[in-house]
């Protein structure tokens, strides 16, 4: 879709004009970018929110040119299958124990933030691979923080990139995810870090950000190695690595995302533009027997507010696979169109409750159809799902119970993921819980339904310092 970039050039030429001159006076208290609302707006790094000057015993200040932040924690995770799995080796999904380090370096109103993971994994030990975080060492931030005068800002570098209102639900957030989360890692690991600019501009009309990656990042995917799931190839589950090939030529397979926000009174509005692939595999080529991903372009919008005890949220987008705009080639994921409702509200003391529903609706269901292979399963036009999220904290909220859980009506396809942590004190946290996946119809091919020999259950132990140096 060339018209975003053409709506991005006209965007940045408005934006940049208070930058590019010099500035007016602000009203006060809009002499700093103004927050987002939460959920949306990049977190400032650790210390800008800081005095840049000290006053000494002589009265006279003094700069404060350079501070820092390290903080780190250890962990130990472990996962074993609750069903036997024939179609894998051995019991255990996890058994890793990994080092993280997050840090903040700070000087005058720049910084730079620097994360990582050293791992030992005793299941899948791999070699190094920054794109999907496998092997011993896995960079999640190398980022370059930098102000542009007093109505944008710049990051350039690794950096985890999210937006959207939908609660594991992604919608209009286009950037890549690691679904090995369901493998019982920490939540924190469905966000894959991506090498990307991002641009951020402030005015009394609205924020945009542009955020461009000059090499496309896949998802963490689900292939066959740690987890069975279904082949389409063999019509089948499997356990054998599918033949995946990854688009990664840099500047050639870029991606470009765009987001417009702003708050009237209370209520968060955005619009979101997207252009580039999807991010997992979307296409399969029968002549080199291997799938790879299709190009795509979105448009969308989001909506959240309070209503009555709580937070509403509401989200669509139009999904269009630019590889196959007619829906006639059964071999690439055909365009849809994508819509969420959500609402969470406390339900009791210390007990929140979060409900959405989702639609994902194909276009071009009739061409899809007529073109579809003989024998081959065929995908249903809409699809539907419910997820529940519960969250109850006790023991003077030391103690979280919580589960979430998505479920499809149509099928019965489910995932299910109850746990509980416990912070024994500020060092020390204890984990336990399982999965379950499943499907009342025996779908093989149904999301849920093709995981469920790989139900497991799960523990962490976490130590966490708060200062490494």
């Amino acid at each position: 879709m060339k018209f975003l970039r053409h709506i991005i050039c006209v965007l940045a030429v408005f934006y940049m004009a208070p930058v590019m001159a010099e500035a007016p006076a602000l009203p006060m208290g809009i002499s700093a970018p103004p927050p987002l609302p939460g959920g949306l707006a990049p977190a400032l790094p650790s210390g800008l929110d800081k005095a840049t000057s000290e006053v000494d015993d002589m009265n006279q200040p003094k700069a404060k040119y350079f501070d820092k932040e390290v903080y780190g924690w250890l962990e130990y995770r472990y996962a074993e299958r609750l069903r036997n799995n024939s179609d894998l080796h051995g019991d255990e999904y996890l058994n890793e124990l990994r080092f993280h380090v997050d840090s903040n370096f700070n000087w005058s109103d720049r910084s730079l933030e620097v994360a990582f993971d050293l791992i030992v994994d005793g299941v899948d030990q791999q070699s190094v691979d920054l794109e999907t975080g496998e092997g011993w060492f896995d960079l999640r931030k190398f980022s370059y923080y930098q102000p542009l005068g007093d109505s944008a800002d710049l990051r350039i570098g690794r950096q985890v990139l999210t937006w959207g209102t939908g609660d594991l639900l992604f919608l209009n957030d286009l950037f890549p995810k690691d679904w090995h989360y369901l493998l019982g890692r920490d939540i924190e690991y469905i966000k894959t870090p991506s090498d990307a600019v991002k641009l951020t501009f402030y005015n009394d009309l609205a924020n945009l950000d542009i955020i461009y990656t000059p090499q496309f990042e896949p998802d963490g995917m689900i292939t066959g190695r740690r987890m069975s799931l279904y082949d389409p190839r063999i019509d089948a589950l499997t356990g054998t690595e599918l033949p995946i090939n990854v688009r990664n030529d840099i500047f050639e397979n870029d991606e470009l995302n765009l987001r417009l926000s702003r708050n009237i009174d209370s209520v968060e509005l955005a619009l979101y533009g997207y252009q580039g692939y999807y991010h997992s595999p979307s296409e399969y080529d029968p002549v080199n027997d291997e799938f790879t991903f299709s190009r795509l372009s979105s448009i969308g919008f989001s909506v959240r507010t309070p209503l009555g005890p709580g937070i509403f949220n509401f989200e669509f987008a139009n999904w269009v696979s630019e590889d196959d705009r007619s829906g006639t080639d059964p071999w690439i994921r055909n365009s849809e169109r994508r819509y969420l409702l959500g609402y969470e509200w406390e339900a009791a003391k210390e007990l929140t409750v979060g409900l959405q529903y989702y639609v994902e609706h194909m276009q071009d269901y009739n061409d899809y159809k007529d073109n579809l292979p003989a024998g081959a399963r065929q995908l249903r036009e809409k699809r539907e799902l419910l997820t529940l999220r519960m969250t109850k904290f006790m023991l003077a909220q030391t103690l979280k119970a919580s589960v979430f859980s998505y479920y499809q009506p149509v099928n019965g396809d489910y995932y299910v993921r109850p746990e509980i942590n416990y912070q024994v004190n500020d060092q020390l946290t204890l984990e336990t819980g399982f999965t379950l996946f499943g499907n009342k119809d025996n779908e093989i091919n149904a999301n849920f339904g093709q995981l469920e020999e790989n139900s497991h259950i799960y523990f962490m132990v976490r130590y966490n310092f708060e200062s490494l140096f």
